[in-house]
């Protein structure tokens, strides 16, 4: 029942990164949609979405990976220079693990949008952000400090919240 159960997450979780793709496109061309009819369009798309979704995971896992590996030496070693290493690898890997972000986020539209394989979508993900790096890092900026402003709102009203109630209950 379990496995089953995580099936049809994927499935779903798939599916409806799709459904969400394909109703964005009809909001902004002002056409009609539901939410069924968007996963029911999404759902065809669902095996090239998961196919990208995990290649990220699995690439980024390795990212992760091999920024830990300076570290373990750092705590094995206990020497400076690891420490040292440690820094430049985990930038250069931040770095590696943001392109994989865009790339992945990319291809899973192109995939759903324009109807293509993995690798081929992968392939004009990469064209697309070669063409737009600037906006591409704007708008991860952009979406980076909107999260951290609804995360510390959001923090402040649980706690606030929190208080009230320690207040008025103790």
């Amino acid at each position: 029942m379990r496995t089953f159960l995580f099936l049809a997450y994927l499935f779903l979780a798939s599916a409806s990164l799709s459904a969400v793709v394909l109703a964005t496109r009809k909001f902004l061309n002002k056409e009609q949609t539901t939410f069924g009819k968007s996963l029911q369009e999404g759902a065809s798309h669902w095996p090239h979405v998961f196919a990208i979704n995990l290649l990220t995971k699995i690439l980024v896992g390795l990212l992760i990976g091999g920024s830990a590996v300076p570290l373990g030496w750092l705590l094995v070693k206990n020497k400076v220079i690891f420490g040292v290493m440690y820094v430049p690898t985990f930038v250069v890997l931040l770095a590696a693990g943001l392109l994989i972000s865009f790339l992945s986020t990319y291809a899973a539209c192109i995939s759903v949008l324009w109807k293509k394989q993995v690798l081929a979508a992968i392939i004009d993900s990469w064209k697309i952000f070669s063409r737009n790096v600037i906006v591409s890092i704007e708008m991860a900026l952009l979406l980076f400090f909107i999260n951290l402003a609804v995360s510390i709102f959001l923090v402040a009203l649980i706690l606030s919240i929190g208080g009230f109630l320690g207040f008025f209950l103790s």
